[in-house]
């Protein structure tokens, strides 16, 4: 498959923030070094360029057509796209699908009965595909239920390579530093996490939250002021790796926002943080440690798992579990299985 042409069809992309733009980049630059000439296909308006490959920006269907048409393999980024997947479907294209979401082909924010049906759809035209790609281990083993081994596989979303460990170890001390670093959304869990927190603070824990993003929840914390949390804001990724080796523990407490496989997630691992999660199904999968999983939306749930982790003893236990997990996220085991999944094709 050494020259095979390979367009990569995402519904987001740069200079649009977020995971799955930042993933999609991620891919497209890991295929050139492989060895590929890239096109990215998307519909989002002033898609930044790259000299790595080529960005197309359309909303059209005939130039998707066109496209898909000229390639040799179709990637689609994000999950079932119908009108990326029904141009390869029609022309017999060959093409991967990618899901970001642990939710896979189905639209959990929208349960009407036309979006039931357009579910039904995607999970019909998923069968097509050469191959289903989970990011996470959860997606992946739901995924090879539905399709089967062989259509089935396992890409993890890495973090960047300059996400590494601090030189010297991480050790216990107090105040116990947590950190969240995402987009302040109250889906995400914001407010619990930071609720959780005052009271541990105001019971006596020498606990303090740091708080890396922006987001509309923003200026309702910068209302509410607390000497346990403090507002960092937008960080770039260098100083996010700061964030992440001076924390004792990241916390990803997302509620009604589902998480596929968060950048957060291996971001901190690699840094060599362990990372604090609610107990949505992918995110459990990955911190493999029922001391680091919480229930969703529940603060004394929160709060208990945060004052166990707060002993000593339990936190280098925690120290080295999340050392023996972390390779699995790193960037060197992303690109050899990417390398290795083009192969078999």
């Amino acid at each position: 498959m050494d020259q095979k042409r390979i367009l990569v069809y995402t519904e987001s992309f740069l200079p649009s923030l977020g995971g799955l733009e930042n993933n999609t980049l991620l891919l497209c630059k890991s295929l050139s070094q492989l060895g590929y000439p890239v096109t990215l296909l998307t519909p989002q308006l002033h898609a930044q360029a790259f000299e790595d490959f080529k960005v197309v920006e359309s909303r059209s269907l005939a130039a998707y057509f066109k496209l898909v048409r000229t390639h040799d393999l179709v990637i689609v980024n994000g999950g079932v796209s119908f009108k990326s997947v029904i141009p390869s479907v029609l022309l017999g294209k060959p093409f991967w699908i990618i899901y970001q979401m642990a939710s896979l082909y189905k639209n959990v924010d929208r349960p009407s009965r036309i979006e039931k049906l357009k579910d039904q759809c995607r999970r019909f035209l998923a069968g097509f595909a050469q191959k289903n790609i989970g990011v996470s281990r959860y997606s992946y083993e739901r995924l090879r239920e539905i399709f089967g081994n062989k259509k089935t596989d396992l890409l993890i979303n890495p973090a960047a390579a300059q996400f590494v460990k601090q030189s010297s170890p991480k050790v216990y001390s107090t105040p116990f530093i947590c950190l969240f670093s995402g987009r302040l959304i109250a889906g995400k869990g914001i407010h619990l996490l930071v609720e959780g927190i005052k009271e541990l603070f105001d019971e006596g824990d020498a606990i303090q939250l740091r708080i890396a993003g922006k987001g509309p929840e923003w200026e309702v914390l910068q209302k509410n002021p607390h000497p346990s949390f403090l507002l960092l804001g937008s960080k770039s990724a260098a100083e996010l790796v700061k964030e992440y080796q001076a924390a004792h523990l990241t916390v990803i407490p997302s509620g009604s926002h589902i998480e596929g496989s968060p950048l957060t997630l291996a971001e901190s691992l690699l840094c060599g943080t362990p990372v604090l999660v609610s107990n949505q199904a992918a995110m459990t999968h990955g911190v493999q440690h029922p001391q680091l999983v919480f229930k969703s939306n529940h603060r004394e749930d929160l709060k208990e798992k945060l004052k166990w982790i707060m002993q000593a003893e339990h936190y280098q236990e925690l120290l080295v579990h999340s050392a023996n997990i972390a390779k699995q996220y790193s960037y060197s085991h992303y690109f050899d299985t990417l390398a290795a999944l083009s192969k078999s094709c």
